[in-house]
């Protein structure tokens, strides 16, 4: 409820539903087995407020995050990039999907879990808590402008949202689990099947934008991106075949030539590794902000060539019982491949970090 009133405020300017929304959180702030910001101020869990249900937490937090863009109130911030900093850190799959499970403490499948309750084969990523996440994240790039955010997002979009997608495109999966024969497909209409398509409609329209008077290319997926006026008029083209290949083009069909800045976001877990214009390498700056930009005289028909990159990283998860379970990622996309049956053991329980990246060098 908290986003939904704050939004009627942001369109309306009518104080009653900013007076409402605050009256929301003071409500829940005093009732001790839902207050959300305490907690998160206090150090404590996303376990915790309600019954830990992962999509109503991160709900919760795009209102506080709404409440700050009105209100400039520090607390509603600090709730929310407290909260998101732990459930990255402790509720996070490696492919962008936010887990939950049923235990003792919380309410049922859909609830965030303490990280010793992990475990690959009793764990689940909720459709809604995906898009949720996503929301939250592409929100904060709004608010900030760092790629951090974003790459989180696209993270989400490729590794966990298509999953849950059928590829007739209208069937849509509930719950995924790693290691996952085949999700669970089903042609009714469920809360999941709204929620994923919305989370990918938000990302599809921060693709690339004006920002301080610079072009900002959000997206090096291919795509046909129209230009303003000011960045000279005409469409940018993107090929590629991002996330899968690490090269893309970008060329400029411009109406007119123009000086501005041109910058493009660097995808989680990847550098450039050259960057070429009209054929002829040069020397990439990247922001502060995780943007590689240029500077210069674009005339139409100039054509960006850029190769990333991809840093292989293993990932160590431990959990029940004080099991160990490695994952592995390459760039943005985390590796997998088709099962038919559950592993009856995990080869690399035994090895420490040091051993698994000794691993990886081997495969590059």
């Amino acid at each position: 409820l908290l986003e939904s009133i704050v939004m009627l405020y942001e369109r309306t300017r009518e104080k009653k539903y900013l007076d409402f929304a605050e009256e929301i959180v003071s409500m829940s702030e005093n009732n001790p087995q839902l207050r959300l910001m305490g907690t998160m101020l206090d150090g404590g869990s996303v376990v915790q407020p309600g019954d830990g249900k992962g999509y109503q937490v991160m709900a919760n937090l795009l209102g506080y995050l709404r409440l700050y863009r009105c209100t400039g109130n520090e607390k509603y911030l600090q709730t929310v990039l407290l909260a998101r900093e732990q459930i990255k850190a402790k509720h996070l799959l490696v492919n962008g999907g936010p887990w939950t499970r049923k235990m003792p403490y919380n309410g049922n499948n859909e609830c965030f879990a303490h990280t010793e309750a992990f475990h690959p084969e009793k764990i689940f990523v909720e459709g809604c808590c995906d898009a949720t996440w996503m929301q939250l994240n592409i929100h904060l790039f709004e608010l900030t402008g760092n790629a951090e955010y974003f790459n989180e997002a696209e993270v989400t979009l490729i590794n966990d949202v298509y999953q849950h997608q059928h590829v007739e495109g209208i069937q849509w999966c509930y719950m995924t689990v790693p290691n996952q024969e085949r999700p669970r497909y089903e042609a009714r209409f469920h809360c999941c099947a709204s929620s994923e398509p919305r989370g990918m409609e938000m990302y599809s329209d921060h693709l690339a934008g004006e920002l301080n008077n610079r072009l900002s290319v959000n997206t090096l997926s291919p795509s046909s991106i129209q230009l303003t006026e000011q960045c000279g008029g005409g469409r940018i083209r993107i090929d590629g075949a991002f996330p899968l290949g690490p090269a893309t083009r970008i060329q400029l069909d411009m109406a007119e030539d123009k000086d501005f800045i041109l910058e493009f976001r660097l995808p989680a877990n990847s550098a450039a590794a050259s960057v070429s214009i009209n054929g002829k390498k040069i020397k990439s700056h990247e922001n502060e902000r995780g943007f590689i930009e240029i500077k210069r005289s674009w005339k139409t028909g100039d054509v960006i060539d850029l190769v990333l990159d991809y840093q292989l990283k293993a990932h160590l998860q431990e959990g029940e019982e004080g099991s160990r379970w490695v994952a592995f990622t390459c760039g943005p996309i985390a590796l997998a491949q088709k099962i038919t049956k559950m592993p009856d053991q995990e080869p690399f329980n035994d090895l420490n970090f040091e051993e698994l990246s000794d691993l990886l060098k081997m495969l590059t």
